[in-house]
């Protein structure tokens, strides 16, 4: 379960409305920002009378930031307006599953797709269209048969032949899976900075993260490799920091293997190469 100071966080980042700052929730809620960046932080005490200024700005339900709820805001329907079955309701009721990791994949935008994709799956229309084009597909592949007498021809037209066959459900699966997973990408970097995730991922591979920093900084080689370790270390790039870890390395042998890098120098790496 979310933290009362992770989800007055995720305030910041509602769906369908642009990032907001906490100089922007300072001026909602009448809250200094030194405050609110200070609520934010795991652990820290959030009084009552700070919660009801959040429930006045962002209207909603306190339950929701004490985490009693997942609704932001109390819906005035009715159970069965949702058109969920006796069954799903129960799961969702006894808690059998994540309902909030399921109520943001249901927000994002790929979801609709996603679930429209699975319909046309499900209800079978698809079928008869694409057993049509594979029957026509064998029909062709057995006139090519009779009609080649190259067995080097024969071979590379039936191997044409099977790129353009229709698996239908190789083809549903990997639009399936290639929408969930962007949904579940961005839920995952949504969340890279709560308490309850692993501090080892933050929606980049660490080569990403490296590499990222290394080209986007200035200055030598060696001050932009320093950069790119502050980064994967998750520590300050400071004058400070970088002195410490200047310490630590002979700059003309961090110079010389810097140039036999294919990833940071893969022009020096090939003229080495040449020589």
């Amino acid at each position: 379960m979310e933290s009362v100071n992770e989800r007055l966080k995720d305030l910041r980042y509602a769906v369908g409305t642009e990032k907001l700052t906490q100089d922007d929730v300072a001026e909602l809620t009448g809250i200094p920002k030194a405050t609110v960046a200070d609520y934010e932080k795991e652990g820290r005490n959030v009084p009552s009378d700070a919660l009801i200024k959040y429930c006045k700005a962002f209207k909603i339900s306190a339950d929701y930031l004490l985490g009693l709820t997942n609704a932001r805001t109390i819906p005035n329907i009715e159970v069965h307006e949702l058109g969920l079955t006796n069954a799903a309701m129960n799961k969702l009721k006894n808690n059998s599953i994540n309902s909030l990791l399921l109520s943001e994949m249901i927000e994002h935008d790929t979801f609709d797709k996603m679930l429209l994709d699975a319909e046309i799956y499900v209800s079978g229309y698809v079928d008869e269209s694409v057993q049509r084009y594979n029957s026509m597909y064998k029909i062709g592949r057995a006139k090519l048969q009779n009609a080649v007498n190259d067995e080097v021809d024969m071979e590379k037209e039936l191997t044409l032949l099977d790129y353009i066959q229709v698996d239908q459900d190789v083809l549903f699966s990997e639009r399936m899976s290639k929408a969930m997973l962007t949904i579940l990408k961005d839920i995952k970097f949504k969340h890279k900075d709560d308490a309850s995730t692993s501090d080892y991922q933050n929606g980049l591979s660490d080569q990403d993260v490296f590499i990222n920093t290394y080209f986007s900084s200035s200055g030598t080689k060696v001050q932009r490799f320093l950069n790119g370790v502050s980064a994967l270390l998750k520590i300050k790039s400071n004058e400070r920091n970088n002195k410490n870890l200047e310490n630590l390395i002979n700059e003309k042998a961090l110079e010389d293997v810097l140039g036999q890098s294919a990833i940071v120098e893969p022009d020096d790496r090939k003229r080495r190469r040449k020589k």
